[in-house]
């Protein structure tokens, strides 16, 4: 087996290797590469090149453990967050929880006589009415505590980014594309980022003659 490198090479690679590290550094590196690759004789490793091999094998070692950390942290990163999101969640369900049990309330409250098609008394009718609007208010109260906010339609002209027109019919004293009734709200929701869409209105709006 011939050598590895010709002797034109290893000339380049010395002046190389010199500007690198200095004549005095660099002789022993440039004596120990030559009789290494001009010689097919094996030659045993000088102590410069094996203190070159240690300090690599540490600084990969130092490399990969720095790797491996980040790796982690990005893992610790994503639990937190998931974490995170779980309980903002759980505080939301539990608030709609407490919305839920004054509807099952409201609804046990409902006069015996609506269901039997009789007369309700004045007193019960009141009581009933004041559960559903109390149920009504606490639900709109958590959703603006949650950052969310009922689009204001009626009365306003069709925005095709917020509301989304059902039908049309024509009313007097109405503008062209005037909301004259919602079926159902829309509603925003508030991020970092600006208000977010979460429900376009179902909306009819007027159609001009």
């Amino acid at each position: 087996m011939g050598p590895l490198f010709s002797r034109k090479m290893i000339s380049s690679l010395s002046k190389t290797t010199v500007a690198a590290f200095g004549a005095g550094s660099a002789a022993p590196l440039i004596n120990t590469f030559g009789r290494r690759f001009l010689s097919t004789e094996e030659v045993p490793p000088s102590p410069e090149l094996e203190a070159c091999e240690k300090e690599l094998a540490t600084v990969k070692g130092e490399l990969l453990r720095a790797i491996a950390d980040q790796r982690n942290a990005v893992q610790r990163h994503r639990e937190a967050l998931d974490a995170a999101r779980a309980d903002g969640a759980i505080r939301v369900l539990k608030s709609v929880l407490e919305v839920a049990d004054n509807l099952e309330r409201a609804a046990a409250a409902v006069p015996p006589q609506v269901a039997k098609g009789k007369k309700v008394p004045a007193k019960a009718a009141r009581q009933f009415v004041d559960g559903v609007t109390s149920t009504d208010r606490q639900m709109h109260a958590l959703l603006e505590k949650n950052g969310v906010k009922k689009i204001e339609s009626l009365g306003r002209l069709l925005d095709p980014h917020l509301h989304m027109g059902l039908s049309s019919m024509t009313v007097p004293g109405k503008e062209d594309g005037e909301i004259i009734a919602v079926i159902a709200d829309g509603y925003t929701m508030g991020t970092k980022d600006g208000d977010k869409l979460l429900r376009a209105a179902t909306v009819v709006v007027n159609k001009a003659e």
